[in-house]
């Protein structure tokens, strides 16, 4: 929580800003079939980009990712993440205790229907955000679940693969890596069943307010405005 009053945040690519909403992204952006490069979050704010990768690899340091995310009171539609690189997982992380506010996930064999639309004939599964770290398929329909308490309770980190790895250009490249972020082999970067699967085990704390002032990283009770900050670069 800590690090997330630092940031200045930006429009939501999903859900609706509302007072008590952020969201804030660094890393690899990608438009279309053919254009792909960096947010400008990843170089005004390396540290913090840093610290958040060094997180992600703390949960599974072999996990593919080019973009990391945080995201304070924002309820995701039903939808797909079609700019996402096929094969590859997101990993969807609580940052705060919260209570209810999983992820409703189109999935073969699922028995339950969208909470939202129960007398759909779509099928699927909840994962329990809440609990600890989700491995899903953000190409499937998904949609965020109600949670107990206001807007601001629900903070979760979601770290995942933009299509087009393959279009960076290798400046960008070295930059994500030196930054910490784990790009793909390949665009496909693995199996979509791997997807399925949720962590397993211990995951590390939030990151401390004393490893944010090692990075400097001032603590600021900044509001959800901001436009470009979290824009792209390239």
């Amino acid at each position: 929580m800590e690090l997330l009053g630092t940031l200045k945040g930006e429009e939501p690519a999903r859900g609706v800003a509302e007072e008590g909403t952020k969201s804030w992204t660094s890393g690899m952006f990608s438009h279309g079939g053919g254009l792909a490069g960096l947010r400008t979050h990843t170089s005004s704010h390396p540290e913090a980009t840093r610290t958040l990768c060094r997180y992600v690899r703390g949960l599974l340091p072999d996990f593919a990712f080019a973009a990391v995310a945080l995201f304070q009171g924002l309820k995701a539609p039903l939808h797909r993440d079609s700019g996402n690189a096929a094969g590859c997982p997101n990993l969807l992380t609580p940052i705060t205790h919260f209570t209810g506010g999983g992820l409703w996930i189109e999935e073969e064999g699922g028995t339950v229907p969208p909470p939202r639309d129960p007398g759909s004939s779509l099928r699927g599964r909840i994962l329990d955000v809440a609990s600890g770290p989700q491995l899903f398929d953000a190409r499937r329909l998904h949609e965020t679940l109600p949670w107990d308490g206001d807007r601001q309770c629900r903070v979760v980190l979601a770290a995942f693969v933009p299509r087009n790895v393959h279009l960076l250009s290798p400046v960008d490249r070295e930059e994500l890596t030196a930054l910490g972020f784990n790009l793909p082999a390949s665009t496909q970067g693995g199996s979509p069943d791997h997807a399925r699967g949720e962590v397993k085990g211990a995951w590390p704390p939030v990151p401390s307010a004393s490893l944010l002032e090692e990075a400097g990283i001032r603590f600021l009770d900044v509001g959800t405005s901001g436009g470009v900050a979290g824009g792209q670069r390239g």
